[in-house]
């Protein structure tokens, strides 16, 4: 599925296999899980916290489409900076 097709957050986790084996793993506040959807949905909460309340103008159409770009476009682990660092550029906002 081409991203700018996604319409929601659930169906970019669909797109990635993920099990997050190590609940809390050294290192993983640095990176950001795509797929990660069992009792913590990474991609929702950076949408929710990151995004939606700072710029509640941004739908989440338009941040599933980025987040999925995004996921798409960084080579796995994804760092948070990097990623959150695509996500300014592909939505123009400033989020750290």
């Amino acid at each position: 599925m081409a991203c700018e097709l996604v319409e929601t957050i659930e169906e970019v986790n669909d797109l990635y296999d993920y099990q997050d084996e190590i609940d809390g793993g050294a290192g993983d506040a640095d990176k950001v899980s795509c797929g990660q959807d069992q009792n913590y949905n990474e991609l929702k909460y950076i949408y929710k916290n990151k995004i939606k309340k700072d710029y509640p103008f941004i739908t989440e159409e338009q941040a599933a489409e980025a987040l999925c770009i995004c996921c798409e476009k960084l080579d796995n682990p994804r760092y948070r900076n990097k990623f959150y660092k695509c996500l300014n550029e592909e939505l123009g906002i400033s989020i750290k």
